[in-house]
């Protein structure tokens, strides 16, 4: 009988769990799946683990760094490999686009935002609803920045894309 080799996660998760203790059984629940390679699942405990307020605190840039060591695909080479290829994408970029949040809202912060969503983006762009979704956000955060024709050239852009579709995910239409 084979019995499968569990993943070793990252030193990140260990050390944000210690930090949120409230958040324990998620972060568990989140390195059992991710170790076991039961990628939905651990999607699923990210999903849960994102909403919680104290990623909302300013300065908070777990998130950012919980998927850059954890999520994002690493080099084959390294202990741990990431997932991010392996979830569904309008999950992924559901995810990304709260993650991208924890950069501020402070010009600085909304530049990296964009370039993280067009990073990830780039990832996803076989997928137009991934792509509408990510593609909506940077609309969003380049019309934070004041650039309303930049902005409405973006969403006349995801406006044309989505006029191909015929049914959509309900999270990428609200987003229209």
């Amino acid at each position: 009988q084979t019995r499968r080799m569990a993943l070793q996660p990252p030193a990140c998760l260990a050390s944000q769990k210690a930090t949120h203790k409230h958040l324990t059984e998620v972060y568990d629940r989140i390195e059992t799946a991710a170790s076991n390679k039961l990628w939905h699942q651990a999607t699923l405990g990210m999903e849960e683990l994102v909403k919680d307020p104290v990623f909302q605190t300013a300065g908070n840039t777990d998130l950012l760094v919980l998927y850059r060591e954890f999520v994002a695909d690493q080099p084959s080479s390294s202990a741990w490999t990431g997932y991010a290829s392996k979830m569904n994408a309008v999950k992924h970029a559901s995810l990304v686009i709260v993650v991208s949040k924890q950069n501020g809202d402070t010009p600085e912060g909304i530049d990296a935002a964009i370039k993280f969503l067009e990073e990830v983006g780039e990832k996803l762009k076989t997928d137009k609803e991934a792509t509408l979704l990510i593609r909506m956000e940077i609309a969003r955060r380049t019309l934070q920045k004041g650039k309303v024709d930049e902005a409405k050239a973006q969403v006349e852009e995801c406006e044309s894309i989505l006029s191909d579709f015929s049914d959509l995910a309900p999270s990428v239409n609200s987003a229209f």
